[in-house]
């Protein structure tokens, strides 16, 4: 669509110009065409409440100041591809849809496990009861 072509080459001279980094430009770019809590509001039935907390839990690691920039780059490209409309395997295709999403969640949370501490948990778990309602987290 033409406004998705509008944005990343509004994107591209943002980063011509202001000397952006890559995963700015590619974390600034996902987040305009759609956020990641609107994605997983709107596919949270299909995707499960598992793979959700995974991204949840690579969302609140992104946020630490401690993270280096390489696996902060590795959590945006996770999470940039869930959110993302082009895959390997296309999402409407039943059970299979979201087996590289999944994927692509476990190998980021392999990398970054050492982040994945109580905090981000909580967060993770009360985001999200906050979603789908008090409760939910408590299996996980």
């Amino acid at each position: 669509n033409n406004r998705a072509f509008d944005i990343l080459d509004y994107n591209l001279e943002l980063l011509w110009d202001t000397g952006t980094t890559v995963v700015e430009f590619v974390f600034y770019t996902i987040c305009t065409l759609e956020s990641f809590f609107d994605k997983i509001l709107k596919y949270a039935k299909v995707i499960g409440v598992n793979l959700i907390y995974k991204a949840l839990q690579l969302y609140y690691v992104l946020q630490k100041p401690d993270v280096p920039a390489a696996d902060k780059g590795i959590i945006i490209a996770a999470l940039g591809y869930l959110i993302s409309p082009l895959d390997f395997i296309p999402d409407p295709i039943p059970v299979a849809g979201y087996t590289d999403d999944a994927l692509a969640l476990a190998l980021a949370i392999a990398k970054v496990s050492m982040y994945i501490d109580e905090e981000v948990n909580r967060l993770a778990k009360q985001k999200l009861d906050d979603i789908f309602g008090q409760g939910t987290s408590d299996n996980l």
